[in-house]
């Protein structure tokens, strides 16, 4: 019997890329069980006006099909054994299918990429809200160091904190390269907080994260969840356009603590290319893995 899959972007369960991680794991579940993949977005906390429209063209959403094939199969939650079956290469083929900008985004995307050299470098930092526990603080130097050491191209800055890429334009300075730096963040974000914008807190993982933290507490900033419509749809745009830009890089600079940078790997133009710093080791590419938004632990 033919059957459907809903899968339910929400409004409380989770960053972007750590919903988009579970939506990708069910969808190939879906795929390899013949299962109709339909989106419900209705409840999305990233959507402006159109949801998962807003964005991209790709996959089927509920609000859009006349007829919705019966019954329903249950989603699967991210510890669900059933997801343990994919390898990496599988993820990286089903996000091309669906990591498919609309006309709207593939404009602004062109725009931005006719400002970069035809041959660049790129670099990826999270901070924000993974610096409460969730990811392990790196500073900036370790990540230039290593592109400074294959070549001198320009570098495009991929961030959630606009002094990360003060801290790239510095590093680049004080080596005295002659390297342009470039980033699509914007001036006033400093730090993105999914949920809770209290970096007063702090955070246990170690000095440096809680340094970040404690400098943050006094800067005039919201969390995502409390962003206006408008304000949800410049900073995913910002956000989705520059990953591309990275993904487009001659080389990547990033780490793998973070949903967005694994993500990364999964949609660079020459995955050999991407040079990772920290503890977190890029996995085998055809060995199963639990979701990788919990990180990339294999089910073996």
């Amino acid at each position: 019997m033919y059957m459907s899959l809903i899968f339910y972007l929400s409004e409380n369960d989770g960053g972007f890329f750590c919903q988009i991680w579970k939506l990708v794991s069910n969808y190939l579940y879906a795929k390899k069980h013949n299962l109709q993949f339909l989106i419900d977005d209705s409840k999305w906390l990233f959507k402006n006006k159109l949801g998962w429209r807003d964005y991209f063209t790709s996959l089927s959403l509920v609000s859009e099909q006349t007829t919705t094939c019966n019954p329903i199969h249950d989603q699967c939650n991210i510890e669900d054994a059933r997801l343990n079956q994919f390898s990496l290469n599988e993820y990286i083929n089903a996000i091309k299918e669906i990591f498919v900008f609309n006309s709207n985004m593939d404009n602004i995307y062109k725009k931005k990429k006719a400002l970069l050299p035809d041959m660049y470098n790129s670099i990826m930092i999270r901070r924000g809200c993974k610096m409460y526990g969730e990811s392990k603080y790196i500073s900036t130097d370790n990540y230039v160091k290593k592109l400074i050491e294959i070549n001198n191209f320009d570098i495009f800055v991929q961030t959630d904190d606009y002094t990360a890429y003060e801290e790239v334009c510095k590093v680049v300075k004080d080596y005295s390269l002659n390297i342009n730096v470039t980033t699509t963040c914007p001036l006033t974000q400093r730090g993105a907080f999914v949920f809770n914008y209290q970096p007063n807190i702090g955070s246990p993982i170690s000095n440096l994260n809680n340094e970040y933290l404690l400098n943050l507490k006094n800067v005039n900033q919201k969390s995502i969840n409390s962003y206006s419509p408008e304000e949800m749809k410049e900073h995913v745009e910002e956000m989705l356009i520059g990953l591309k830009l990275c993904a487009e890089s001659n080389y990547l600079v990033t780490d793998f603590q973070s949903n967005v940078t694994r993500f990364l790997l999964c949609i660079h133009n020459n995955p050999a290319h991407i040079l990772s710093i920290g503890d977190v080791n890029q996995p085998l590419f055809n060995v199963p893995l639990k979701c990788p938004a919990h990180g990339f632990i294999t089910s073996l």
